[in-house]
């Protein structure tokens, strides 16, 4: 009989340690499993990474480079800019200028304490030659010298001696106004004597008439 129990507790423990290793290997087995998952998962993510950082870059570089049109307005705006610029002290080289003040002297160099090389008078036109400063090389009846920017206009001036031969002309244009209201004055006074007096002679004729009757 104690051969019998021993026996079975023996195939007992035989089972029992079957079980256990059994489990071991299926638990072992799962945990492989899992281990496998995850890393195909992480290269999964990876390839995907690096397929999204290459794509991105790829695009990049094809595409192309856009530049803005520049506008009918824009050039407008940029052109009358410049215009304004050289309006307002800027004379472009060749253009005419015309000196706006009487006596304005032209120098040989920029610089008052310079030699004078000509006197202009007021509305002299002049050829710029360059902008040097505050100062304007130019030419005049063949003399080169400078003039100082502020004596000189872009926009052609009247001379003195326009503005006073105008100034003549108006008045005498309204003296001969005054003598022709004058002379038809004295036209109408005459004609109003003359009618005048033919009224009279007409008025005596007929008295005279009366009394010869």
């Amino acid at each position: 009989m104690a051969n019998r129990y021993d026996d079975e507790t023996m195939k007992f423990i035989e089972t029992r340690k079957r079980v256990a290793h059994m489990r071991r290997e299926e638990a072992r087995r799962k945990r492989n499993i899992m281990i496998a998952i995850i890393a195909a998962v992480v290269v999964l993510v990876v390839v995907i990474a690096i397929a999204a950082t290459s794509c991105s870059c790829g695009s990049s570089k094809d595409e192309p480079t856009t530049v803005a049109p520049t506008t009918v307005a824009e050039t407008t705006v940029e052109e009358t800019t410049e215009e304004e610029t050289t309006e307002e002290g800027e004379f472009s080289e060749g253009s005419k200028a015309y000196v706006i003040d009487e006596g304005v002297r032209l120098r040989s160099e920029p610089s008052t304490d310079s030699d004078i090389v000509n006197e202009l008078s007021k509305g002299a036109e002049v050829t710029v030659i360059s902008n040097e400063d505050d100062w304007i090389k130019v030419k005049y009846e063949g003399d080169e010298g400078y003039i100082k920017s502020e004596f000189l206009s872009n926009e052609k001036v009247s001379s003195d001696s326009d503005s006073s031969d105008t100034e003549d002309s108006n008045s005498n244009s309204s003296n001969d106004d005054q003598r022709t209201i004058e002379t038809r004055r004295r036209t109408i006074n005459s004609e109003t004597k003359k009618s005048s007096s033919s009224s009279s002679n007409k008025k005596s004729n007929t008295n005279d008439k009366r009394t010869l009757y």
